[in-house]
Protein backbone atom coordinates (compact mmCIF):
# COMPACT_ATOMS: atom_id res chain seq x y z
CA UNK A 1 0.00 0.00 0.00
CA UNK A 2 1.17 3.53 -0.79
CA UNK A 3 -0.30 6.53 1.00
CA UNK A 4 0.69 9.90 -0.42
CA UNK A 5 -0.77 13.36 0.26
CA UNK A 6 -0.92 15.05 -3.11
CA UNK A 7 -0.98 18.67 -2.00
CA UNK A 8 2.80 18.85 -2.47
CA UNK A 9 2.83 17.03 -5.79
CA UNK A 10 1.37 19.54 -8.17
CA UNK A 11 1.86 20.03 -11.81
CA UNK A 12 4.27 21.09 -14.47
CA UNK A 13 5.48 24.65 -14.86
CA UNK A 14 3.49 27.20 -16.80
CA UNK A 15 6.21 27.44 -19.47
CA UNK A 16 5.18 23.98 -20.64
CA UNK A 17 1.60 25.05 -21.32
CA UNK A 18 0.32 26.84 -24.38
CA UNK A 19 -3.31 27.95 -24.40
CA UNK A 20 -4.64 28.89 -27.81
CA UNK A 21 -8.36 29.47 -27.28
CA UNK A 22 -11.01 30.13 -24.60
CA UNK A 23 -10.81 27.53 -21.86
CA UNK A 24 -14.50 26.65 -21.73
CA UNK A 25 -15.75 24.33 -24.43
CA UNK A 26 -18.59 25.65 -26.58
CA UNK A 27 -20.30 22.27 -26.41
CA UNK A 28 -22.45 21.06 -23.57
CA UNK A 29 -21.17 17.70 -22.35
CA UNK A 30 -23.94 15.29 -23.26
CA UNK A 31 -23.54 11.59 -22.61
CA UNK A 32 -23.59 9.16 -25.52
CA UNK A 33 -26.73 7.01 -25.41
CA UNK A 34 -26.22 4.02 -23.16
CA UNK A 35 -26.12 0.73 -25.03
CA UNK A 36 -28.73 -1.46 -23.28
CA UNK A 37 -26.96 -4.64 -24.38
CA UNK A 38 -23.69 -3.79 -22.65
CA UNK A 39 -23.30 -4.43 -18.93
CA UNK A 40 -24.69 -1.68 -16.71
CA UNK A 41 -21.33 -0.92 -15.16
CA UNK A 42 -18.61 1.74 -14.96
CA UNK A 43 -16.56 0.28 -17.84
CA UNK A 44 -18.18 -2.62 -19.77
CA UNK A 45 -16.10 -2.36 -22.96
CA UNK A 46 -12.75 -1.15 -24.26
CA UNK A 47 -12.79 2.68 -24.41
CA UNK A 48 -15.80 2.75 -22.01
CA UNK A 49 -18.79 2.86 -24.40
CA UNK A 50 -19.89 1.86 -27.91
CA UNK A 51 -18.88 5.33 -29.15
CA UNK A 52 -15.33 4.44 -27.94
CA UNK A 53 -14.87 7.93 -26.51
CA UNK A 54 -12.71 6.78 -23.59
CA UNK A 55 -14.30 9.34 -21.24
CA UNK A 56 -16.63 8.78 -18.27
CA UNK A 57 -19.34 10.57 -16.32
CA UNK A 58 -18.05 9.04 -13.08
CA UNK A 59 -15.74 11.00 -10.76
CA UNK A 60 -12.02 10.31 -10.66
CA UNK A 61 -9.55 11.18 -7.90
CA UNK A 62 -8.91 14.74 -6.74
CA UNK A 63 -5.92 16.74 -5.63
CA UNK A 64 -5.54 16.35 -1.88
CA UNK A 65 -6.70 12.72 -1.84
CA UNK A 66 -4.64 10.06 -0.13
CA UNK A 67 -4.28 6.84 -2.09
CA UNK A 68 -4.19 3.10 -1.64
CA UNK A 69 -2.25 1.52 -4.54
CA UNK A 70 -2.84 -2.19 -5.08
CA UNK A 71 -1.07 -4.49 -7.52
CA UNK A 72 -1.88 -7.99 -8.79
CA UNK A 73 0.57 -10.17 -10.71
CA UNK A 74 -0.35 -11.14 -14.27
CA UNK A 75 1.38 -11.59 -17.60
CA UNK A 76 1.18 -8.89 -20.31
CA UNK A 77 -1.97 -8.37 -22.34
CA UNK A 78 -4.56 -6.97 -19.90
CA UNK A 79 -5.39 -4.00 -22.12
CA UNK A 80 -9.01 -3.72 -20.93
CA UNK A 81 -10.56 -4.54 -17.54
CA UNK A 82 -14.26 -5.05 -18.33
CA UNK A 83 -16.64 -4.39 -15.43
CA UNK A 84 -19.60 -6.76 -15.31
CA UNK A 85 -23.11 -6.01 -13.99
CA UNK A 86 -24.05 -6.49 -10.35
CA UNK A 87 -25.23 -10.01 -9.56
CA UNK A 88 -28.10 -11.23 -7.37
CA UNK A 89 -25.97 -10.62 -4.27
CA UNK A 90 -24.98 -7.09 -5.24
CA UNK A 91 -21.43 -8.09 -6.16
CA UNK A 92 -19.63 -7.17 -9.35
CA UNK A 93 -16.73 -8.94 -11.07
CA UNK A 94 -14.15 -7.33 -13.33
CA UNK A 95 -13.33 -9.56 -16.29
CA UNK A 96 -9.98 -9.61 -18.03
CA UNK A 97 -7.84 -11.64 -20.35
CA UNK A 98 -4.11 -11.81 -20.79
CA UNK A 99 -1.85 -13.88 -23.01
CA UNK A 100 -2.38 -17.07 -21.00
CA UNK A 101 -5.38 -16.53 -18.69
CA UNK A 102 -9.04 -15.56 -18.44
CA UNK A 103 -9.78 -14.11 -15.01
CA UNK A 104 -12.24 -12.30 -12.77
CA UNK A 105 -11.28 -9.75 -10.13
CA UNK A 106 -13.25 -9.26 -6.92
CA UNK A 107 -13.08 -5.50 -6.31
CA UNK A 108 -16.16 -5.19 -4.11
CA UNK A 109 -14.15 -4.41 -0.99
CA UNK A 110 -11.05 -2.41 -0.22
CA UNK A 111 -8.84 -5.34 -1.15
CA UNK A 112 -8.47 -6.30 -4.83
CA UNK A 113 -8.14 -10.07 -5.31
CA UNK A 114 -8.60 -12.66 -8.02
CA UNK A 115 -12.02 -14.29 -7.72
CA UNK A 116 -10.81 -16.85 -10.25
CA UNK A 117 -7.91 -17.10 -12.69
CA UNK A 118 -8.22 -19.78 -15.34
CA UNK A 119 -5.54 -20.82 -17.86
CA UNK A 120 -6.50 -20.48 -21.50
CA UNK A 121 -6.74 -23.70 -23.47
CA UNK A 122 -5.04 -21.84 -26.31
CA UNK A 123 -2.74 -18.97 -25.30
CA UNK A 124 -3.11 -15.77 -27.32
CA UNK A 125 -0.31 -15.63 -29.87
CA UNK A 126 -0.96 -12.06 -30.97
CA UNK A 127 -1.11 -9.17 -28.51
CA UNK A 128 -3.49 -7.24 -30.78
CA UNK A 129 -6.02 -10.08 -30.96
CA UNK A 130 -7.79 -10.08 -27.60
CA UNK A 131 -6.88 -6.51 -26.70
CA UNK A 132 -10.51 -5.41 -27.18
CA UNK A 133 -13.21 -7.16 -25.15
CA UNK A 134 -16.61 -6.53 -23.56
CA UNK A 135 -19.22 -7.75 -21.06
CA UNK A 136 -22.86 -7.83 -22.16
CA UNK A 137 -26.03 -7.10 -20.17
CA UNK A 138 -26.26 -10.76 -19.12
CA UNK A 139 -22.76 -10.75 -17.68
CA UNK A 140 -21.25 -12.74 -20.57
CA UNK A 141 -17.63 -11.89 -21.36
CA UNK A 142 -16.61 -11.86 -25.04
CA UNK A 143 -13.04 -11.81 -26.25
CA UNK A 144 -11.13 -12.70 -29.43
CA UNK A 145 -8.24 -15.06 -30.07
CA UNK A 146 -6.90 -14.94 -33.64
CA UNK A 147 -9.85 -16.10 -35.84
CA UNK A 148 -12.06 -17.05 -32.90
CA UNK A 149 -14.52 -15.23 -30.62
CA UNK A 150 -15.08 -16.88 -27.23
CA UNK A 151 -17.92 -16.31 -24.77
CA UNK A 152 -17.45 -16.95 -21.04
CA UNK A 153 -19.93 -16.84 -18.17
CA UNK A 154 -20.27 -17.52 -14.45
CA UNK A 155 -19.99 -21.11 -13.28
CA UNK A 156 -22.93 -20.49 -10.94
CA UNK A 157 -25.62 -18.31 -12.50
CA UNK A 158 -26.30 -15.27 -10.32
CA UNK A 159 -22.91 -15.41 -8.60
CA UNK A 160 -20.40 -13.22 -10.43
CA UNK A 161 -17.55 -14.35 -8.15
CA UNK A 162 -17.97 -18.04 -8.97
CA UNK A 163 -15.81 -19.97 -11.43
CA UNK A 164 -15.56 -19.35 -15.17
CA UNK A 165 -17.47 -21.44 -17.70
CA UNK A 166 -16.88 -21.33 -21.45
CA UNK A 167 -20.30 -20.93 -23.04
CA UNK A 168 -19.68 -20.96 -26.79
CA UNK A 169 -17.21 -20.20 -29.54
CA UNK A 170 -17.33 -18.72 -33.05
CA UNK A 171 -14.78 -19.37 -35.77
CA UNK A 172 -14.64 -17.19 -38.87
CA UNK A 173 -15.88 -19.36 -41.77
CA UNK A 174 -13.09 -20.47 -44.08
CA UNK A 175 -14.79 -18.73 -47.01
CA UNK A 176 -14.44 -15.39 -45.20
CA UNK A 177 -10.77 -15.80 -44.25
CA UNK A 178 -8.43 -13.95 -46.59
CA UNK A 179 -5.12 -15.10 -45.08
CA UNK A 180 -3.80 -17.59 -42.53
CA UNK A 181 -2.30 -14.62 -40.67
CA UNK A 182 -5.66 -12.82 -40.46
CA UNK A 183 -6.88 -12.19 -36.91
CA UNK A 184 -9.78 -10.48 -35.17
CA UNK A 185 -8.72 -7.04 -33.95
CA UNK A 186 -11.74 -5.02 -32.79
CA UNK A 187 -14.93 -5.97 -30.94
CA UNK A 188 -18.06 -3.94 -30.13
CA UNK A 189 -21.81 -4.27 -29.57
CA UNK A 190 -24.59 -2.81 -31.73
CA UNK A 191 -27.48 -1.03 -30.05
CA UNK A 192 -29.83 -3.88 -31.04
CA UNK A 193 -27.68 -6.45 -29.28
CA UNK A 194 -25.40 -7.96 -31.93
CA UNK A 195 -21.65 -8.42 -31.64
CA UNK A 196 -19.61 -6.71 -34.35
CA UNK A 197 -15.95 -7.35 -35.12
CA UNK A 198 -13.25 -6.37 -37.60
CA UNK A 199 -10.21 -8.37 -38.66
CA UNK A 200 -6.69 -7.32 -39.53
CA UNK A 201 -7.50 -7.85 -43.23
CA UNK A 202 -10.67 -5.76 -43.24
CA UNK A 203 -13.44 -8.33 -42.79
CA UNK A 204 -16.32 -6.83 -40.79
CA UNK A 205 -18.76 -9.28 -39.21
CA UNK A 206 -22.00 -8.99 -37.24
CA UNK A 207 -23.02 -11.91 -35.00
CA UNK A 208 -25.94 -12.69 -32.77
CA UNK A 209 -24.79 -13.09 -29.18
CA UNK A 210 -25.45 -16.83 -29.38
CA UNK A 211 -22.86 -16.68 -32.21
CA UNK A 212 -25.18 -18.35 -34.73
CA UNK A 213 -26.54 -15.62 -37.05
CA UNK A 214 -23.79 -14.06 -39.15
CA UNK A 215 -23.35 -11.30 -41.73
CA UNK A 216 -20.12 -10.13 -43.37
CA UNK A 217 -18.72 -7.33 -45.51
CA UNK A 218 -15.18 -6.39 -46.52
CA UNK A 219 -13.12 -3.26 -46.96
CA UNK A 220 -11.01 -2.78 -50.09
CA UNK A 221 -8.20 -5.06 -51.21
CA UNK A 222 -4.75 -4.58 -49.70
CA UNK A 223 -6.17 -2.58 -46.77
CA UNK A 224 -5.24 -3.49 -43.21
CA UNK A 225 -6.79 -2.73 -39.82
CA UNK A 226 -4.94 -2.34 -36.50
CA UNK A 227 -7.64 -0.64 -34.39
CA UNK A 228 -11.09 -1.39 -33.00
CA UNK A 229 -14.39 -0.16 -34.42
CA UNK A 230 -17.01 2.29 -33.11
CA UNK A 231 -20.80 1.87 -33.21
CA UNK A 232 -23.65 4.39 -33.01
CA UNK A 233 -27.32 3.96 -32.09
CA UNK A 234 -28.45 4.22 -35.72
CA UNK A 235 -26.59 1.13 -36.89
CA UNK A 236 -23.46 2.96 -38.02
CA UNK A 237 -20.24 0.92 -37.74
CA UNK A 238 -16.99 2.88 -38.13
CA UNK A 239 -13.72 1.29 -39.24
CA UNK A 240 -10.43 2.92 -40.20
CA UNK A 241 -8.09 1.01 -42.49
CA UNK A 242 -4.63 1.90 -43.75
CA UNK A 243 -6.26 3.95 -46.53
CA UNK A 244 -9.86 4.90 -45.75
CA UNK A 245 -12.35 5.83 -43.06
CA UNK A 246 -15.48 3.66 -43.50
CA UNK A 247 -19.04 3.72 -42.30
CA UNK A 248 -20.84 0.39 -42.62
CA UNK A 249 -24.55 0.14 -41.95
CA UNK A 250 -26.32 -2.55 -39.94
CA UNK A 251 -30.12 -2.58 -40.37
CA UNK A 252 -32.99 -4.68 -41.70
CA UNK A 253 -31.22 -4.91 -45.05
CA UNK A 254 -28.22 -6.55 -43.40
CA UNK A 255 -24.64 -5.28 -43.38
CA UNK A 256 -23.72 -2.84 -46.14
CA UNK A 257 -21.17 -0.12 -46.91
CA UNK A 258 -22.69 3.35 -46.38
CA UNK A 259 -19.65 5.49 -47.27
CA UNK A 260 -15.88 5.61 -47.31
CA UNK A 261 -13.56 8.61 -47.30
CA UNK A 262 -9.80 8.83 -47.83
CA UNK A 263 -7.18 10.27 -45.51
CA UNK A 264 -3.51 11.12 -45.97
CA UNK A 265 -0.67 8.83 -44.99
CA UNK A 266 3.11 8.84 -45.28
CA UNK A 267 5.20 6.33 -47.19
CA UNK A 268 7.32 5.49 -44.16
CA UNK A 269 6.68 4.03 -40.71
CA UNK A 270 7.19 6.07 -37.54
CA UNK A 271 8.12 5.11 -33.97
CA UNK A 272 4.99 4.72 -31.87
CA UNK A 273 2.69 3.25 -34.53
CA UNK A 274 1.90 -0.45 -34.86
CA UNK A 275 1.35 -0.24 -38.60
CA UNK A 276 0.81 1.97 -41.59
CA UNK A 277 -1.89 4.64 -41.65
CA UNK A 278 -3.87 5.84 -38.66
CA UNK A 279 -2.85 4.70 -35.19
CA UNK A 280 -6.22 5.62 -33.66
CA UNK A 281 -9.41 3.70 -33.03
CA UNK A 282 -12.33 5.79 -34.39
CA UNK A 283 -14.12 7.83 -31.69
CA UNK A 284 -17.60 9.27 -32.15
CA UNK A 285 -18.37 12.91 -31.33
CA UNK A 286 -21.79 14.54 -31.04
CA UNK A 287 -25.19 13.21 -29.92
CA UNK A 288 -28.84 14.15 -30.32
CA UNK A 289 -29.24 17.25 -32.48
CA UNK A 290 -25.55 18.14 -32.29
CA UNK A 291 -23.13 17.99 -35.20
CA UNK A 292 -22.08 14.35 -35.43
CA UNK A 293 -18.60 13.19 -36.40
CA UNK A 294 -16.25 10.26 -36.40
CA UNK A 295 -12.80 11.34 -35.20
CA UNK A 296 -9.38 9.89 -36.09
CA UNK A 297 -5.79 10.98 -36.56
CA UNK A 298 -4.31 10.49 -40.02
CA UNK A 299 -0.98 8.89 -40.94
CA UNK A 300 1.02 11.85 -42.19
CA UNK A 301 4.52 12.57 -40.93
CA UNK A 302 3.01 15.60 -39.18
CA UNK A 303 -0.16 13.98 -37.90
CA UNK A 304 -3.51 15.76 -38.35
CA UNK A 305 -6.75 15.44 -36.39
CA UNK A 306 -9.67 14.66 -38.72
CA UNK A 307 -13.43 14.99 -38.25
CA UNK A 308 -15.79 13.30 -40.74
CA UNK A 309 -19.53 13.91 -40.95
CA UNK A 310 -21.14 10.67 -39.71
CA UNK A 311 -24.58 11.08 -41.25
CA UNK A 312 -25.79 13.12 -44.20
CA UNK A 313 -23.47 15.99 -45.06
CA UNK A 314 -25.30 19.26 -44.23
CA UNK A 315 -26.79 20.85 -47.34
CA UNK A 316 -25.18 24.21 -46.55
CA UNK A 317 -21.74 22.74 -45.86
CA UNK A 318 -18.90 24.19 -47.92
CA UNK A 319 -16.31 21.38 -48.16
CA UNK A 320 -12.79 22.19 -47.03
CA UNK A 321 -11.62 19.71 -49.69
CA UNK A 322 -13.95 19.30 -52.71
CA UNK A 323 -12.33 15.92 -53.43
CA UNK A 324 -13.24 14.74 -49.92
CA UNK A 325 -16.57 16.43 -49.06
CA UNK A 326 -17.23 14.28 -45.99
CA UNK A 327 -14.17 15.74 -44.27
CA UNK A 328 -15.49 18.36 -41.81
CA UNK A 329 -12.20 19.44 -40.19
CA UNK A 330 -8.48 18.87 -40.45
CA UNK A 331 -5.82 20.44 -38.25
CA UNK A 332 -2.17 19.58 -37.52
CA UNK A 333 -1.18 18.13 -34.15
CA UNK A 334 2.07 19.69 -32.92
CA UNK A 335 1.74 19.17 -29.15
CA UNK A 336 2.71 22.81 -28.61
CA UNK A 337 5.89 22.72 -30.69
CA UNK A 338 5.22 25.12 -33.57
CA UNK A 339 8.50 24.18 -35.28
CA UNK A 340 8.04 20.41 -35.34
CA UNK A 341 7.60 18.53 -38.60
CA UNK A 342 6.68 15.17 -37.03
CA UNK A 343 4.07 13.82 -34.61
CA UNK A 344 2.46 10.44 -34.01
CA UNK A 345 0.17 8.55 -31.66
CA UNK A 346 -1.00 4.96 -31.21
CA UNK A 347 -3.77 5.85 -28.74
CA UNK A 348 -7.37 6.58 -29.68
CA UNK A 349 -8.58 10.17 -29.56
CA UNK A 350 -10.13 10.94 -26.16
CA UNK A 351 -13.52 12.58 -26.74
CA UNK A 352 -15.99 14.36 -24.45
CA UNK A 353 -18.68 16.60 -25.91
CA UNK A 354 -17.08 18.58 -28.74
CA UNK A 355 -13.61 18.24 -27.16
CA UNK A 356 -10.90 15.82 -28.33
CA UNK A 357 -7.49 15.19 -26.74
CA UNK A 358 -4.45 13.44 -28.23
CA UNK A 359 -1.28 12.17 -26.54
CA UNK A 360 2.13 11.86 -28.19
CA UNK A 361 3.76 8.48 -28.84
CA UNK A 362 6.67 9.87 -30.84
CA UNK A 363 9.36 7.72 -29.25
CA UNK A 364 13.08 8.17 -29.44
CA UNK A 365 15.21 5.63 -31.27
CA UNK A 366 16.42 2.36 -29.73
CA UNK A 367 20.16 1.83 -30.05
CA UNK A 368 19.92 -1.91 -30.76
CA UNK A 369 16.68 -2.70 -32.51
CA UNK A 370 15.27 -6.22 -32.97
CA UNK A 371 14.86 -7.44 -36.53
CA UNK A 372 11.09 -7.72 -36.12
CA UNK A 373 9.05 -4.52 -36.48
CA UNK A 374 6.54 -5.81 -33.92
CA UNK A 375 9.23 -6.62 -31.37
CA UNK A 376 10.74 -3.16 -31.90
CA UNK A 377 7.37 -1.55 -31.12
CA UNK A 378 6.95 -3.58 -27.95
CA UNK A 379 10.53 -2.91 -26.86
CA UNK A 380 9.98 0.84 -27.26
CA UNK A 381 6.94 0.63 -24.98
CA UNK A 382 8.93 -1.42 -22.46
CA UNK A 383 11.68 1.22 -22.44
CA UNK A 384 9.41 4.24 -22.82
CA UNK A 385 10.17 5.49 -19.32
CA UNK A 386 13.78 6.16 -20.33
CA UNK A 387 14.67 9.77 -21.05
CA UNK A 388 15.95 9.24 -24.61
CA UNK A 389 12.81 7.27 -25.60
CA UNK A 390 10.05 8.93 -23.53
CA UNK A 391 7.59 10.96 -25.68
CA UNK A 392 6.23 14.34 -24.57
CA UNK A 393 3.07 16.23 -25.33
CA UNK A 394 -0.70 16.34 -24.87
CA UNK A 395 -2.99 18.55 -26.95
CA UNK A 396 -6.72 19.24 -26.83
CA UNK A 397 -8.94 20.48 -29.64
CA UNK A 398 -12.52 21.76 -29.73
CA UNK A 399 -15.17 21.95 -32.43
CA UNK A 400 -17.15 25.20 -32.59
CA UNK A 401 -20.60 24.32 -34.00
CA UNK A 402 -21.41 27.98 -34.69
CA UNK A 403 -18.30 28.79 -36.70
CA UNK A 404 -17.95 25.16 -37.82
CA UNK A 405 -14.28 25.19 -37.03
CA UNK A 406 -11.85 22.90 -35.18
CA UNK A 407 -9.15 24.63 -33.15
CA UNK A 408 -6.45 23.72 -30.65
CA UNK A 409 -7.49 24.94 -27.19
CA UNK A 410 -4.32 24.01 -25.31
CA UNK A 411 -1.12 22.00 -25.52
CA UNK A 412 1.17 20.88 -22.70
CA UNK A 413 4.68 20.01 -23.88
CA UNK A 414 5.95 18.86 -20.47
CA UNK A 415 3.53 15.99 -19.90
CA UNK A 416 4.46 12.45 -20.94
CA UNK A 417 1.94 9.67 -21.54
CA UNK A 418 4.39 7.08 -22.86
CA UNK A 419 1.98 4.31 -23.85
CA UNK A 420 -1.30 4.48 -21.88
CA UNK A 421 -4.75 5.04 -23.32
CA UNK A 422 -5.94 8.20 -21.47
CA UNK A 423 -9.34 8.87 -19.94
CA UNK A 424 -11.23 11.84 -18.48
CA UNK A 425 -13.99 12.42 -15.94
CA UNK A 426 -16.83 14.83 -16.68
CA UNK A 427 -17.57 14.87 -12.94
CA UNK A 428 -14.14 16.25 -12.02
CA UNK A 429 -13.26 17.73 -15.46
CA UNK A 430 -9.85 16.10 -15.28
CA UNK A 431 -7.91 13.94 -17.72
CA UNK A 432 -6.08 10.93 -16.25
CA UNK A 433 -3.33 8.69 -17.58
CA UNK A 434 -0.29 6.70 -16.51
CA UNK A 435 2.66 9.01 -17.15
CA UNK A 436 6.37 9.08 -16.50
CA UNK A 437 8.65 11.64 -14.84
CA UNK A 438 12.40 11.05 -14.56
CA UNK A 439 11.96 7.27 -15.05
CA UNK A 440 9.26 7.12 -12.37
CA UNK A 441 5.82 5.96 -13.48
CA UNK A 442 3.03 8.25 -12.28
CA UNK A 443 -0.70 8.76 -12.25
CA UNK A 444 -1.27 12.13 -13.92
CA UNK A 445 -4.33 14.36 -13.46
CA UNK A 446 -4.66 17.23 -15.94
CA UNK A 447 -7.22 20.04 -15.95
CA UNK A 448 -9.47 19.34 -18.94
CA UNK A 449 -10.22 23.01 -19.59
CA UNK A 450 -6.72 24.46 -19.27
CA UNK A 451 -4.24 21.62 -19.76
CA UNK A 452 -2.44 22.45 -16.51
CA UNK A 453 -1.25 19.58 -14.33
CA UNK A 454 -3.49 19.35 -11.26
CA UNK A 455 -1.45 16.70 -9.49
CA UNK A 456 0.60 13.58 -10.05
CA UNK A 457 1.08 10.48 -7.93
CA UNK A 458 4.53 8.81 -8.10
CA UNK A 459 4.09 5.03 -8.41
CA UNK A 460 7.61 3.65 -8.89
CA UNK A 461 10.21 2.83 -11.51
CA UNK A 462 9.53 -0.89 -11.89
CA UNK A 463 7.82 -2.44 -14.92
CA UNK A 464 4.85 -3.36 -12.73
CA UNK A 465 3.82 0.31 -13.10
CA UNK A 466 4.38 0.49 -16.88
CA UNK A 467 0.90 0.69 -18.44
CA UNK A 468 2.18 -0.96 -21.63
CA UNK A 469 -0.62 0.12 -24.00
CA UNK A 470 -3.38 -0.55 -21.43
CA UNK A 471 -6.39 1.68 -20.94
CA UNK A 472 -6.55 4.08 -18.00
CA UNK A 473 -10.06 3.46 -16.64
CA UNK A 474 -12.33 5.12 -14.07
CA UNK A 475 -13.98 2.59 -11.80
CA UNK A 476 -16.17 2.90 -8.72
CA UNK A 477 -15.54 5.30 -5.81
CA UNK A 478 -13.01 7.35 -7.77
CA UNK A 479 -10.78 4.37 -8.57
CA UNK A 480 -8.29 4.45 -11.43
CA UNK A 481 -7.57 0.95 -12.76
CA UNK A 482 -5.23 -0.24 -15.49
CA UNK A 483 -3.29 -3.20 -16.76
CA UNK A 484 0.50 -3.06 -16.70
CA UNK A 485 3.40 -4.96 -18.23
CA UNK A 486 3.43 -7.49 -15.39
CA UNK A 487 0.00 -7.17 -13.80
CA UNK A 488 -2.92 -4.98 -12.77
CA UNK A 489 -3.11 -1.71 -10.82
CA UNK A 490 -5.91 -0.23 -8.74
CA UNK A 491 -5.37 3.31 -7.44
CA UNK A 492 -8.07 4.14 -4.88
CA UNK A 493 -8.70 7.44 -3.06
CA UNK A 494 -9.06 6.90 0.69
CA UNK A 495 -12.04 9.07 1.56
Amino acid sequence: MINLPLSIRHGAGVLCLLVFAPLVSVAEHIEPPQNPFLADSPWPISHQNSYLQGSSSLPGPLRGDRFRVQYQDAEPGSITLAYGPKDDRGNRAIWGNSLKHIYKIDANGKKWIYAVRQPRRRPIRSALSGAYCLVDCDGVFYTANLQTIEAFGDQCVGNSLSGIRKLRQFNIPACQVQSDSEKIIGLNMTYDGFLVFVTSHGTVGVLSRDLKCQSFVRTGKNERVSNSLAVDEDGGIYVVTTKYMYRFQWDDAGLTTRWKAPYKTADQDFPGRFGAGSGTTPSLMGVGDQDKFVVICDGQRLMHLLLYWRDEIPADWCPIDPRNPRLAAETPIRFGDRETSRSSTEQSVLVSGYDAAVVSNDYGQIRRRPKSRTMTDFLRAYLSGHEHIRPYGVEKFSWDPICRRLTSTWANRCLSCPNAIPTMSRATMQMYFIGNRERTWTLEAVDWNSGASNFFLPLGNKQRFNSYFSGTQIGTSGDIVTGTFTGLLRISPER
